[in-house]
């Protein structure tokens, strides 16, 4: 399973794709409400942010099984089920990039590494795309590329988005 921090709710929440239920840790109770059933990673190395407004959990791409995605899955964070739809003819499937959440349901994601069919045995290779993603409507529009790069890199999942000075802060490294 995968977890993030709930900021609003003062608590942990761990989930699959697979597994319906998320499972949440209280903090008071210092106990968490059910375990993981599922096991297996599907959605490695994937973006995740938290829709305050709408009280969903949002996750975009990732890899896992020889496959990288361009999904976003949707999952109420008191009930419900996973929600997915499929950027694929929008987006590069693709993992390792780096997600920030503007809020009103936009995200920007930058960069990654992946391959047009999404399939891993098909010319993956790195990009350095800028794209920013309406949660709420499934759009997307692509913004920049950067370029003149003097080597391949990949992101930290998380990227920080500064309106004060319109800039964007994401973590790199090295991908041969």
């Amino acid at each position: 399973s995968y977890m993030i921090y709930d900021y609003d709710n003062d608590r942990l929440i761990s989930y699959n794709e697979r597994q319906s239920d998320l499972i949440i840790y209280n903090f008071q109770d210092n106990a968490w409400n059910s375990s993981p059933r599922e096991t297996a990673l599907y959605i490695q190395h994937h973006n995740r942010f938290i829709d305050k407004e709408k009280n969903k959990l949002v996750v975009f791409g990732g890899y896992g099984l020889y496959k990288y995605q361009a999904r976003l899955l949707k999952h109420e964070l008191d009930s419900g089920n996973w929600s997915v739809y499929d950027f694929k003819d929008q987006i590069m499937p693709r993992y390792l990039s780096s997600m920030a959440y503007l809020g009103d349901g936009l995200a920007l994601i930058l960069g990654g590494y992946g391959s047009v069919s999404g399939l891993q045995e098909t010319s993956p290779h790195n990009v350095y795309d800028l794209i920013q993603i309406d949660t709420r409507n499934y759009t997307s529009k692509k913004l920049g590329v950067l370029s003149d790069l003097q080597r391949h890199y990949t992101f930290g999942n998380s990227m920080v988005y500064s309106d004060k000075n319109n800039r964007l802060y994401a973590i790199e490294f090295p991908k041969v």
